[in-house]
């Protein structure tokens, strides 16, 4: 590599005066045909101007040559988390993300960085964080939230080329498949009515959540304009600054809760006044729970609060019988466990009922007058005989009916293989059926 580097002081002629400048600078050039470029040194000693550019030029060296991160990146980790924090939280809000979100994440990295005595990037390590996670009595799903935040914030640095890596990138987030602080449970039908009734006006904020699933959030900040009365089909809509995923969702309302709605509405509202301007909180669900007669938290410490109730209307569709894709669409959801598993009550489906419907699997038992039992063949025999029987019979039939007149039959006694037993019937072949009473009637369609 041909290199070229010296100092010099710039001179310039003003008036016809020759003017050379106080500090000195530094002019070199790495490659036979890469550009020169002049910086100035700041400096008005000709030693420590040599030294300074010297030592310039060797870091640009070491940066081509790959030994060291380029300056940007190097200034990056010597810089406060604070400053790196601001610039990403104002870029944050200039993506319009979720004022909540953003509040949460600027708060969550500085706890990190307060607990942890971070105060540049340089002095973060995994072995720093996985101590730090070891002292918490934190929720294994809280924990992953502080790692992904805190990652979220690295790796967007790395993007900008502020620092060469997620220093936190080795490590992995805790299984929380069994780990939660609390589980929720549905209410019943009953209970949801109970509920609606003993809370007076309250009861309307739980009624429009329970056949709308809005989260509290949506419920909050729901405005008059959101939600259409007046015309054939009446619907809510969640603007996409409220919801979850930013999206804007219209859910149907049925005419029982539009006509709840209208009472509700004072006769002098706006459209942007806010439909519920207090949204329970969770002492005062608590309240109208006992008042209902329910148990806040079950024995198995399942408890209710106002996104249950958002469990709720998921499991009242699942009894409703519809479909997942449908239940996932008025949810919300993406991903078909989240519905199926998290938000369907699976205490309150049919299961039982389920269970009792599924068909016998045990072969029936028989009355034989004969010492030995009849084996299966002759059974089948047997039971493909009376399927013929059955058919001649029903053709015999045909032929005495007029062609005008309509023609039903009742085959009731015509299937029995045994009249003294009356007690088997034969369909199809080998599909054999015991008859719950003598006269069973099989209905041909």
């Amino acid at each position: 590599m041909n290199r070229t580097s010296y100092i010099h002081k710039r001179k310039r002629v003003v008036d016809g005066k020759k003017i050379i400048s106080k500090n000195y600078f530094g002019t070199y050039c790495l490659a036979e045909n890469s550009e020169r470029k002049t910086i100035c040194l700041f400096t008005t000693d000709r030693q420590v101007a040599q030294a300074k550019l010297a030592r310039i030029v060797k870091e640009l060296e070491m940066e081509s040559e790959g030994l060291i991160p380029a300056k940007a990146i190097r200034d990056g980790l010597n810089r406060p988390i604070s400053e790196l924090l601001s610039s990403h939280v104002a870029e944050l809000r200039q993506l319009r993300r979720d004022e909540r979100y953003v509040r949460g994440f600027e708060a969550q990295v500085h706890l990190l960085c307060r607990e942890c005595g971070w105060k540049t990037v340089k002095e973060v390590s995994a072995e720093s964080f996985r101590k730090w996670r070891q002292k918490q009595t934190k929720t294994a799903k809280t924990l992953n939230e502080y790692l992904i935040t805190i990652s979220a914030l690295f790796n967007a640095l790395v993007k900008r080329g502020q620092i060469p890596s997620n220093p936190l990138f080795t490590v992995e987030l805790i299984k929380n498949d069994a780990d939660k602080s609390f589980y929720r449970r549905a209410l019943g039908v009953e209970d949801a009515r109970r509920l609606i009734a003993v809370s007076k006006e309250r009861g309307v904020v739980y009624h429009f959540a329970l056949e709308t699933g809005f989260r509290r959030g949506e419920l909050e900040q729901l405005r008059w304009q959101d939600i259409a009365l007046d015309g054939e089909h009446c619907f809510a809509t969640a603007r996409a600054s409220t919801t979850k995923n930013h999206r804007a969702a219209a859910v149907a309302i049925d005419e029982e809760l539009a006509n709840v709605l209208r009472a509700y509405r004072p006769a002098d509202f706006k459209a942007s006044d806010l439909v519920f301007p207090k949204v329970p909180k969770v002492p005062v669900l608590q309240y109208d729970l006992k008042a209902a007669g329910i148990e806040p938290i079950d024995a198995s410490g399942r408890r209710i609060d106002l996104h249950a109730l958002r469990n709720t209307f998921c499991t009242f569709l699942a009894l409703n019988g519809e479909t997942m894709r449908t239940a996932m669409e008025l949810m919300r959801h993406s991903d078909p466990n989240l519905t199926a598993k998290t938000y369907t009550d699976a205490g309150l489906l049919p299961t039982g009922d389920a269970i009792r419907a599924l068909p016998s699997l045990l072969m029936p038992k028989t009355k034989v007058s004969e010492s030995t039992p009849k084996s299966t063949p002759e059974i089948v025999r047997e039971s493909q005989t009376s399927s013929q029987a059955v058919t001649n019979e029903v053709k015999f039939l045909e032929s005495e009916v007029p062609d005008n007149q309509e023609f039903s039959y009742d085959l009731s006694h015509s299937v029995h293989v045994s009249p003294a037993d009356g007690e088997w019937c034969a369909m199809q072949g080998l599909n054999l059926r015991h008859l719950a009473c003598e006269a069973s009637a099989l209905p041909l369609s």
